[in-house]
């Protein structure tokens, strides 16, 4: 089971830091909780802030995928594979 949603990508004012994934509601202190470290290792800056980002909306997307996938299923004629593609996202995504 995963952090639920709503994350956030914080960076860092310091583009030799790493940044955060947080979760976008603040505790009662107002602080945001973090989920992940995103490290920008030998990455350029531009990389690191796009992959914090995906991580970011993950939850989002899970839950979209989750959403939308009785109607693909339903109406998506000759889509099998792409069937398979958003069940086998979903069971990597719950998988522990």
């Amino acid at each position: 089971m995963h952090t639920p949603g709503l994350w956030i990508a914080i960076e860092s004012h310091d583009k030799r830091e790493d940044g955060y994934i947080r979760e976008a509601t603040a505790t009662e202190d107002g602080r945001h909780v973090a989920v992940a470290q995103v490290t920008r290792a030998a990455r350029p800056f531009s990389e690191y802030r796009a992959n914090a980002r995906l991580i970011a909306a993950a939850p989002e997307m899970l839950a979209a995928l989750k959403a939308a996938l009785p109607a693909i299923d339903k109406y998506a004629t000759g889509s099998a594979d792409v069937i398979d593609a958003i069940r086998a996202a979903i069971a990597k995504a719950a998988t522990a």
